[in-house]
């Protein structure tokens, strides 16, 4: 096995395997901070996972083929042509990433098109750091590979899903229903190609190649979910199974942690897949398979990154947005480079949703507050919010049911110099808390007298939108 490309900004583990001999060609061979033969490896239990993802997949393609044959009166239920969908779960530093691209590669060179979910809004591998982002895969993913050209993305606009709880279940909730769409589209699609083929008597060339079969469908492939380091105390654990509902989750894989698989194993393992209910398809009385809740073990080589590495990364995915990758010569020139505009004020209309109130505020646990207060605090939320959310419906606010949802015009102001803003497809201010981002600026000044915003762009020319969402994330490009 030979390896040659641009140092990671990170740290690369190579696992070659029993008898494997593994050269790495320049630039790698200067940056190998240590070579050791491990007495234990988890890469078994990655394998054993894959291979409990892949037999479900090919029973929902084995599926989705006899559903084609039958034609509509054979037709199947949706839930048993869909591949599985697994989410990874662990606390910070466990190396969740880094697994669900081992599960996405396995895949792919198995002629499969799985749909990777990045749910990790504090890290940005699909998208710039603040998002919540989608893509399929069908080609394997690096360990340092520079994200998609269009992900399906929604701006949540921090680092942590606990600075609004209720927008990023809003946000994954909207992920999931249009995800569900295409997966439903192309499986239908899929069962067209098929349906064609066999009235031609081209079985034959149907195995030829497995890329080419029309049965391992983005559908028929399932989903891999990348889920936040964010996992301790009942919210983290309340937002997790809600997700889990959303996203019609049916394995989830515990990274690194036998208390929270425990934890997980009581809350969710046996449960089925399929229960009434909107989106939510969990419960006992569903008739999908039952959700799996399984351990997987820490690889030794996933490093432990402080607050500050973690800034300096988020910094470094927000350049790559703008500049491109790094160089493979150190020092060298990127490949991108961005555009700078000057906007006047009615050429940029700044919304943010939830208002400056949840704009990052920390909050006390409850069990930091009197005895008693924290439900009177609770009724008090409960009460502001509703009324927040009949103020909102009756200005054509986006449809937020609460505070947290409220959508709130802003002034541009020197607070917004150094923040990234997500352009949105929405036509309206009222439209972005519903509607994916178009794209990404960076906010480079504030003309104070004149309200003008300097800020960079990917290219120049005239913009997809001028409905921009602003957040908390701020870095500090070089």
């Amino acid at each position: 096995m030979a390896l040659s490309a641009a140092p990671p900004a990170g740290s690369v583990v190579v696992d070659g395997g029993s008898g494997s001999a593994t050269t790495l060609g320049p630039p790698l061979e200067t940056a190998v901070a240590m070579t050791y033969v491990a007495s234990h490896t988890p890469m078994p239990s990655y394998l054993n996972a894959h291979d409990a993802l892949e037999a479900r997949r090919t029973l929902a393609a084995e599926a989705a083929a006899s559903s084609a044959a039958g034609g509509a009166g054979h037709r199947r239920a949706r839930k048993e042509t869909e591949g599985p969908r697994a989410i990874v779960v662990g606390p910070t530093n466990a190396g969740k990433s880094t697994i669900s691209k081992i599960l996405l590669n396995y895949a792919v060179r198995g002629g499969w098109r799985p749909t990777f979910l990045d749910l990790d809004v504090g890290q940005g591998t699909l998208a710039p750091p603040g998002c919540l982002a989608a893509t399929p895969v069908d080609a394997p993913l690096a360990a340092d590979a520079a994200a998609p050209d269009a992900p399906l993305a929604f701006y949540f606009g921090s680092a942590s899903p606990s600075d609004n709880l209720e927008l990023f279940r809003y946000l994954v909730s909207r992920m999931a229903g249009i995800l569900n769409r295409r997966s439903e589209a192309a499986s239908e699609a899929a069962e067209r190609q098929q349906q064609q083929q066999q009235q031609q008597q081209q079985q034959q060339q149907q195995r030829e190649k497995a890329s080419q079969d029309p049965s391992k469908s983005v559908a028929a492939s399932g989903w891999v979910v990348n889920w936040p380091g964010w996992c301790d105390g009942e919210e983290a654990l309340s937002l997790l199974s809600d997700v889990v509902d959303s996203l019609s989750i049916d394995t989830v894989l515990v990274v690194g942690s036998e208390r929270l698989h425990a934890v997980l194993q009581e809350r969710l393992g046996g449960k089925r897949v399929g229960g009434s209910g909107g989106n939510t398809r969990g419960g006992d009385e569903g008739d999908g398979p039952r959700i799996s809740v399984a351990n997987v073990p820490r690889s030794e080589g996933a490093v432990v990154r402080d607050a500050d590495t973690r800034r300096a990364a988020r910094s470094a995915k927000v350049k790559e947005y703008f500049y491109g990758p790094a160089s493979a010569r150190p020092g060298g020139p990127r490949q991108l480079r961005p555009a700078a505009l000057r906007l006047r004020p009615g050429e940029l209309e700044l919304v943010r949703i939830g208002g400056a109130a949840f704009a990052g505020r920390p909050r006390a646990p409850a069990t930091a507050l009197p005895i008693g207060h924290g439900d009177a605090t609770a009724a008090a939320a409960a009460a502001s919010g509703a009324a927040a959310g009949a103020s909102s419906s009756a200005a054509g606010g986006g449809g937020g049911s609460s505070a947290a949802l409220r959508l709130e015009r802003r002034e541009a102001g020197p607070e917004l110099v150094h923040s990234l803003l997500a352009l949105s497809h929405a036509k309206s201010a009222e439209g972005a808390l519903s509607e994916p981002v178009a794209g990404f600026l960076y906010v480079t000044a504030v003309d104070a007298h004149t309200g003008a915003v300097t800020v960079l762009a990917p290219c120049g020319g005239s913009l997809p939108g001028r409905v921009a969402v602003a957040g908390n994330i701020k870095v500090f490009l070089e």
